[in-house]
């Protein structure tokens, strides 16, 4: 087990490098696709902007598959091979 890797924008760039990527979800996983769907950007309540900053709530998976890419986001390759021992 390792500590994540915080700073800023970290969260931001986890996030990027996710976008970059078609991730599969698994029909049967209904919470993990709800968080999936509902992830937003805050908006600012007086000009209804949206703000480079995420919300931070319905995150846990999207956090947690973040975590798991990490060390892969580091090196920037274009693939992701996880073993158990990278997450474990």
């Amino acid at each position: 087990m390792q500590k994540s890797k915080k700073g800023k924008d970290s969260v931001l760039d986890g996030v990027q490098f996710l976008q970059n990527y078609t991730i599969i979800i698994h029909e049967s996983l209904k919470d993990v696709i709800n968080e999936f769907s509902t992830y937003k950007y805050k908006v600012d309540k007086h000009t209804d902007t949206v703000l480079p900053i995420l919300e931070d709530e319905n995150n846990h998976f999207i956090d947690a598959l973040r975590y798991a890419t990490e060390k892969v986001r580091n090196k920037r390759s274009k693939i992701i091979q996880l073993s158990p021992s990278d997450y474990l």
